[in-house]
C-alpha cells in the first residue's frame, strides 16, 4: 500500500491535508483517485490507515482511520555529525543514514571543509532539499520517524555544546592516526559495553581533521575511534560505522 507523509496525521478519524509535494505525487505520479486507501505517517512515530476523500488541481486529502503498528526504532538515538561535502554526497548521506535510523543530522563546517564560506552559504540552502530526501527516504524503508535535519554549525560550536545524560560522543579519525599513540578506541569494544542512551557520531571531511580539532574534541568528552586500517571515501563512512553500531547494539532482530 503507498505510504505518504502528512505531518498532522497524528490521530484517528480526522482529515488530513497532504503537502504539496505528497499531493502532487499521490495526483500526479500515481494517479489515485478518491476512495484510494493508503497509509499515512506524521514523521514523530504515528501511522494510520487512510482513505482518500479529495483530490484537484488544489490538493489532496485523506480521512485517517485506524492505527498501523510502525516500525522499530533504534533504541540508541544516533546524531550523525558530518563535515560538508562537495556536490550532492551530502544527499546520499541523509538518504542512506535515515534508512539505518538516524534520529538527528548536523551538518558541520571544519577547517578542512572546503571553501567553508562558500559550502556554508550554499549548503544551508540545501536544508529543504536534506529534508526532503530524509522524508523519500523515511517512506521507503518503512520508518515513522523522520530524522531532524540540523542548519550547518561551525567545528567549535558544535564540539561545545553541552553533553547529554549517558550519551557516548565519538569522532573517528584516520587510519594512520592509528600507528601515532593517540589513544584511539576500537569499535571492537563496543559489543562488551552497555548500549549508551544516544550516541554522535562524527566524520570529518576528505581532508581529515587538525590538530587543533582532535584536542577540542577530547576536551569535550569525544573519544577518537577508528574504523580499522582502510581509508572509506567520506560519503562511504557513515553507512559503514551506522550498520556496525546497529549490529553491536541490537538494531536488527533474528529470525
Amino acid at each position: 500500500m503507498f505510504r505518504f507523509y502528512a505531518p498532522a496525521a497524528n490521530k484517528t478519524g480526522i482529515k488530513v491535508v497532504l503537502p504539496t509535494e505528497e499531493a502532487h505525487h499521490l495526483r500526479r505520479v500515481l494517479r489515485l483517485e478518491t476512495g484510494a486507501l493508503v497509509q499515512v505517517f506524521d514523521g514523530r512515530g504515528h501511522e494510520h490507515s487512510a482513505t482518500v476523500v479529495e483530490t484537484g488541481e488544489s490538493g489532496a486529502s485523506v480521512l485517517t482511520e485506524s492505527v498501523i503498528a510502525t516500525a522499530t526504532e533504534p533504541r540508541v538515538h544516533i546524531t550523525l555529525a558530518m563535515s560538508l561535502l562537495k556536490g550532492r554526497k551530502m544527499d546520499t548521506v541523509v538518504r542512506d543514514a535515515t534508512m539505518l535510523g538516524i534520529s538527528r543530522f548536523q551538518p558541520l563546517v571544519t577547517t578542512h571543509t572546503e571553501s567553508p564560506s562558500i559550502q556554508l552559504e550554499r549548503n544551508a540552502k540545501n536544508l529543504n532539499r536534506w529534508a526532503r530526501v530524509a522524508v523519500s527516504s523515511t517512506k521507503q524503508c518503512g520508518r515513522s520517524i523522520v530524522p531532524r535535519i540540523e542548519a550547518p554549525l561551525g567545528f567549535e560550536q558544535f564540539i561545545n555544546a553541552p553533553e547529554s545524560p549517558n550519551e557516548m560522543r565519538a569522532l573517528f579519525v584516520e587510519p594512520q592516526l592509528s600507528d601515532d599513540n593517540q589513544g584511539l578506541l576500537s569499535m571492537h569494544t563496543l559489543s562488551k559495553e552497555t548500549a549508551p542512551k544516544s550516541a554522535i557520531i562524527t566524520i570529518g571531511p576528505e581532508g581529515g581533521w587538525t590538530s587543533e580539532e582532535l584536542d577540542m574534541a577530547r576536551t569535550q568528552g569525544f573519544g577518537l575511534w577508528t574504523f580499522g586500517g582502510r581509508t572509506f571515501r567520506s560519503d562511504v563512512l557513515p553507512v559503514a560505522i551506522l550498520s556496525v553500531l546497529n549490529f553491536i547494539w541490537s538494531d536488527y532482530k533474528t529470525f
